[in-house]
């Protein structure tokens, strides 16, 4: 389990135990996409932008290629804008989450936290977190790569295929 579901469980937990209003469902609900979204669009104004430091740090891309096609086109300083303009996409899908979190969370819990319809209610809200929030921010994720694979295209002349590590490519 990861650190941030965790602490949703804790969070939620909480909110139970506490008694607290339903409100706070809906802003714990948005909190943690809206953190996450608001980190992605700050690295923007950084000098690696989030994105940056995902490829460079993983074996998704055949980076020597890349950068070979970049300075043999000239188009390497673009690559940096491409980063930014991604990121900052990226950024709108937990945006999107965020929002529709709150959304269905203040739709669908109403009753008083720590009653049997306030966990039945909770209980709902998860089983239409997939189909309301997950797929159309997951819809959100794949423009962004596709946006950004079209644009490393562009930059390199390569493609698709060609981006792609050579034991990826094989494997194809």
């Amino acid at each position: 389990m990861s650190i941030l579901g965790l602490v949703s469980i804790l969070l939620t937990g909480g909110i139970g135990l506490l008694e607290l209003s339903p409100r706070w469902i809906a802003l714990k609900e948005a909190a943690i996409p809206l953190i996450i979204g608001a980190v992605l669009l700050f690295s923007v104004f950084t000098r690696n932008p989030l994105i940056k430091k995902m490829f460079y740090r993983s074996e998704i891309l055949n980076l020597e290629k890349i950068e070979e096609a970049l300075d043999t086109n000239g188009t390497g300083g673009a690559l940096n804008s491409l980063f930014v303009r991604t990121t900052g996409l990226l950024s709108t899908a937990f945006l999107l989450s965020a929002v529709l979190n709150f959304a269905l969370a203040k739709w669908i819990v109403k009753s008083p936290a720590g009653t049997v319809a306030f966990n039945e209610e909770l209980g709902r809200m998860t089983a239409l977190s997939f189909p309301a929030i997950a797929l159309p921010c997951f819809v959100v994720v794949v423009l962004c790569f596709v946006y950004f694979a079209k644009g490393l295209g562009k930059l390199t002349g390569l493609k698709f295929q060609e981006l792609l590590p050579p034991e990826a490519s094989a494997e194809s």
